[in-house]
């Protein structure tokens, strides 16, 4: 999915977040371009049990939600289907994990994105 007048190697993506494209090239971030998709921070972050993952699609788009574990171990996926255009939340409710950092990852419209998590018990 491309965003007109952009092309992959030169889209911007917030602070704070690993972006690769679908081959697993790095894209860094590159001021004024437009994003295709953003993540946000969760919130509340650090948390205890459950937290909100809010993110940002620009136009509609196949999004996978998928959380790991410091060992890279799948713990769980919260989504996994085609959104619209807009801003979407999940909830993740993990209180059945140890407390220690995971790492979020979205993937879609051709790129993978990444934020951390803190569990504390």
């Amino acid at each position: 999915m491309m965003v007109e007048g952009c092309d992959r190697e030169n889209l911007t993506f917030p602070s704070g977040l690993v972006c690769y494209a679908a081959d697993g090239t790095y894209i860094p971030p590159q001021p004024g371009m437009a994003d295709i998709i953003v993540l946000h921070p969760c919130y509340p972050n650090p948390f205890n049990s459950t937290t909100t993952i809010q993110y940002e699609l620009m136009e509609p788009a196949f999004i996978s939600i998928r959380i790991y574990d410091t060992l890279g171990r799948d713990v769980g996926i919260l989504a996994d289907d085609v959104f619209a255009a807009g801003e979407h939340s999940v909830g993740w409710n993990c209180a059945d994990c140890a407390s220690g950092v995971y790492f979020i990852t979205m993937s879609g419209a051709g790129v993978h994105l990444t934020r951390k998590a803190i569990l504390l018990r």
